[in-house]
C-alpha cells in the first residue's frame, strides 16, 4: 500500500461493478484499522458507493464481519454523516450475520452522538 500511495494511487477509485469495493471497503471488510486510518488520512471517503452488485458501505462491511475497532473508526471519521438508510442498511446486516455486538456498538454510538446521523437527507 505504501507504494501505490508514494505514486499517488486514487484512495477514492471505484469499486468493481461486482461483488467488488474501493479501498476503504475492502479494508472495512478485511479490519485493517492501520490500513483504513491511512486511506482515511489520504482523502478516502466514507460514503462512497458501492458495487452496483453484492456491494457494501465500509461500514456495512464492517458491521457484517464483526470488526467493532473498524466500526469506532469509521464512525468517528472527521466531517462523516451517515443517513438513516446507510444506518438501517448497517443495522440490518450485521445480526443477519450473528454479529450483535456490532448492533450494540452502532445502537450505542447513535445515542450518544450528534451530527453523525443525519436523518433529515
Amino acid at each position: 500500500m505504501d507504494l501505490l500511495l508514494r505514486h499517488h494511487a486514487n484512495v477514492r477509485a471505484p469499486p468493481a461493478v461486482r461483488g467488488g469495493g474501493d479501498a476503504l471497503q475492502l479494508a472495512a471488510k478485511g479490519g485493517s484499522v492501520r490500513i483504513a486510518n491511512r486511506l482515511l488520512n489520504c482523502g478516502a471517503d466514507v460514503n462512497a458507493p458501492t458495487s452496483q452488485v453484492g456491494g457494501h458501505s465500509a461500514l456495512e462491511y464492517a458491521a457484517k464481519y464483526g470488526r467493532v475497532g473498524m466500526i469506532k473508526v469509521l464512525w468517528n471519521a472527521s466531517g462523516t454523516v451517515f443517513t438513516a438508510e446507510q444506518y438501517d442498511s448497517t443495522i440490518s446486516v450485521a445480526p443477519e450475520n450473528g454479529q450483535f455486538a456490532c448492533v450494540f456498538l452502532l445502537r450505542s454510538l447513535s445515542s450518544t452522538s450528534t451530527g453523525f446521523i443525519d436523518f433529515d437527507v
